[in-house]
């Protein structure tokens, strides 16, 4: 039993993965622009900076990820009126998919749980909840990792010199 929770487990980060780059080819954009519209839905407003860390791109990369989705009016740049060297990016105009995409999940996962498992709803929702904590401490370990690389992780330098 512990085995099979593991795949399915394993199963579920899979298939969030596939998920993501399938709704980011369906709207039309890049799946780290996904990821920034995701904070934005939860949070209206992001500073560059916030974008960056979810997204895992670089200053640079960042800019370029805001500017596509502000040439695309989903979102505008606002100076932070705390701090002027700091941008603050406004979610103003969710992709007009983001509703057909909730309603598509929510309704695949209404159909698999309506299908008899041999374990409980409450079950299964323990199960994903354990997953998704699993999946954060996860993060944070690699997150921690890259901090302090190790021989696990390649250093920038490295990359740049063609090892691996």
């Amino acid at each position: 039993m512990h085995d099979e929770l593991v795949e399915a487990s394993m199963e579920t980060i899979r298939m969030s993965v596939l998920w993501a780059s399938s709704v980011a080819k369906y709207v039309g954009i890049q799946p780290t622009d996904l990821f920034a519209i995701a904070l934005l839905l939860e949070t209206t407003t992001a500073t560059a900076g916030k974008l960056m860390e979810t997204t895992g791109l670089s200053s640079g990369a960042t800019t370029a990820m805001i500017d596509r989705l502000a040439a695309t009016g989903i979102v505008v740049r606002e100076s932070d009126p705390d701090d002027a060297r700091r941008v603050i990016v406004r979610l103003v105009a969710p992709p007009q998919s983001v509703e057909f995409i909730r309603t598509v999940t929510a309704q695949e996962i209404s159909n698999a749980v309506k299908r008899p498992k041999a374990i409980s709803v409450q079950g299964w929702i323990s199960a994903h909840i354990a997953t998704a904590t699993a999946i954060r401490s996860a993060i944070e370990k690699f997150d921690s990792a890259i901090k302090k690389p190790s021989k696990h992780v390649v250093s920038e330098r490295d990359r740049s010199n063609g090892r691996k």
